[in-house]
């Protein structure tokens, strides 16, 4: 509170001072060629100032920025024979046309005061060399006062070698390079209020009428200066200068219409009541959203220690934002409750956290909660498919190890067998049986293994596996797709199928709704235990209902799958 006292004051003291030398100037002065010149002189620079207070506590960068613009208003009065002092005069020389490059970085950088985007860095980096350091320093640096026509000026701290003709040059050079560089701005300008987010375009839009405007005007007045070499040489300057002046008012006028709706959403979140008897997940970040004017704002709420965050419903929340966004973490003491990404601007000051904390924290403890047990679920589930993929791969291994193993084995035996039926004493009834059993023992051999997983399930998919059970048993299938789906649920698809027509003729018919699969068994006869089945399906958040009716049984088995 002290230091926008203090700056308040210097503001008032240096307007006062800037206006007693305006008009002691006569028609130097643009302020002082009309009646009330000076006093719209004061009129901007202390709107400016003042709203630069306002704000300073909340968004200290921008703060000092817009205070860096109503002090230059005063300060470039002083490049002015009237000012009678050196260091002034010379301090007005050096920051004359700075004012444009310091509007466009407040503008750029408007909320939080910090460019975070190269391209927009290198055009306000552009605008301080032209403003400052040619139209500045430099053509300061060789302006001699006396005896280049500034007739009772102050000496020229500043300078090092008078030379009109340099001092000429560098003021076209200014003058060129600079209308160039604000054209450019006004189109950075209008791309950064097109492509804003919804979130944050209002609050820009408003900076951006009184910002673009005062660019606009301070374009006009470097295109009219190009024929004079310098600039002020334009005809239409004086109304080039109202028209900076009303823009910087509209300015300050814009940026405390922002703080001012900013603040009301802080004092709303002191109202804001969250029904905690069984809210809906996300509930509070919608409430939150709307009371901040963020649709875009995200809730963390960390889990497993704070080594990551998840949302209401569970869902990763990135930390930190990469996309331009800003992380507030709110904690109780050194617990960390949650972290909100929202848009830069708000909740940038600890009372504003600390309001947000006061007022929500049972409502984000309790969504907390919520979302670690929905993420442990998740983890149990994901676990649960692991498993299930798992025994799946183990099935078609032992397939595999039954079909190149011992099922070759026994084959190779009887291949053997029947040899020694060829040779001499053959014909033994004996070897007759031993060669039927042997291939009674291969055929429940195959159908072991071919129970275990059949091989055309995982090589050619839920249609041709169905198909093949088919030729053994008296199943129908109408396949309304032939794409392949995740390896668990075609499996889960098929042992229900198997499973179910063991106890007599089955159809099945299944249908995709492009995100479910949808299968419809129906049987006559009642099948065995179905249990692990369903436990199965629930795992992969399925949905198995199974219906009775006499001595038919029909499955209805819905699986959701990644499109």
């Amino acid at each position: 509170m002290l230091l926008r006292v203090a700056l308040v004051g210097v503001g008032v003291a240096l307007g006062l001072w800037a206006r007693a030398v305006a008009a002691a100037s006569g028609s130097l002065s643009f302020a002082s060629r009309t009646s009330w010149g000076t006093i719209f002189l004061l009129v901007a620079g202390w709107s400016v100032m003042v709203t630069a207070g306002v704000v300073l506590g909340e968004r200290r960068r921008s703060g000092w920025l817009l205070y860096a613009v109503g002090t230059w208003l005063f300060v470039r009065e002083l490049a002015n024979p009237a000012v009678e002092i050196p260091l002034a005069f010379t301090a007005g020389l050096v920051l004359f046309a700075i004012g444009p490059a310091l509007v466009a970085h407040f503008f750029l950088s408007y909320p939080t005061g910090r460019i975070r985007a190269l391209p927009a860095a290198a055009i306000v980096a552009c605008g301080y060399v032209v403003t400052l350091g040619i139209l500045g320093v430099a053509s300061t640096s060789v302006f001699d006062p006396a005896p280049m026509g500034c007739v009772g000026c102050p000496d020229n701290l500043l300078l090092i070698h008078g030379n009109a003709a340099v001092f000429d040059r560098l003021n076209l050079i200014g003058v060129r390079l600079g209308s160039a560089w604000l054209i450019f701005t006004l189109a950075a300008g209008a791309w950064r209020v097109i492509s804003a987010k919804a979130s944050a375009r209002s609050s820009i839009s408003l900076v951006a009428l009184g910002a673009m405007g005062y660019l606009t005007a301070s374009a006009t007045e470097y295109l009219t200066s190009l024929d004079a070499g310098a600039l002020g040489g334009g005809s239409q300057n004086l109304v080039v200068w109202q028209a900076q002046g009303a823009c910087l008012i509209l300015l300050a006028a814009a940026v405390v219409t922002d703080a001012w709706r900013m603040r009301r959403a802080r004092r709303n979140l002191t109202r804001l009541v969250i029904d905690l008897a069984g809210p809906a997940p996300g509930r509070l970040r919608d409430a939150l959203a709307q009371q901040l004017g963020d649709p875009d704002l995200v809730i963390g709420y960390p889990i497993e220690d704070g080594q990551r965050h998840v949302d209401a419903e569970a869902q990763p929340v990135d930390l930190p934002p990469t996309d331009g966004r800003t992380a507030t973490s709110l904690r109780r003491g050194t617990a960390e409750l949650a972290t909100v990404v929202h848009r830069p601007g708000i909740l940038n000051s600890p009372v504003e956290v600390d309001d947000l904390i006061a007022s929500m924290q049972l409502g984000l403890e309790n969504e907390r909660l919520t979302a670690e047990d929905l993420a442990q679920l998740a983890d149990l589930r994901s676990s649960g498919v692991r498993i299930i993929a798992a025994g799946d791969a183990e099935r078609r291994r032992i397939e595999r190890d039954l079909h190149d193993g011992a099922q070759q084995s026994l084959v190779a035996l009887l291949l053997s067998l029947r040899l020694i039926r060829i040779g001499p004493g053959g014909t033994a009834p004996e070897l007759q049986a031993a060669e039927d059993r042997l291939r009674q023992a291969i055929a429940d051999l195959r159908e072991v293994a071919h129970g275990v997983y059949p091989v055309l399930l995982k090589e050619a998919g839920l249609g041709a596996a169905l198909n093949a059970l088919g030729e053994e048993r008296p199943v129908s299938v109408q396949l309304a797709s032939v794409r392949r789906y995740p390896d668990v649920i075609e499996s889960s698809v098929y042992l229900l199928v198997a499973r179910m027509s063991e106890s007599g003729p089955t159809t099945v018919a299944i249908s995709d709704d492009g995100s479910h699969l949808n299968s419809l068994v129906h049987t006559n006869g009642r099948p065995g235990d179905l249990l692990d089945i369903a436990d199965r399906v629930k795992t992969l958040d399925g949905d198995l209902n199974i219906t009775v009716t006499g001595n038919e049984v029909v499955a209805n088995l819905v699986l959701p799958y990644a499109a």
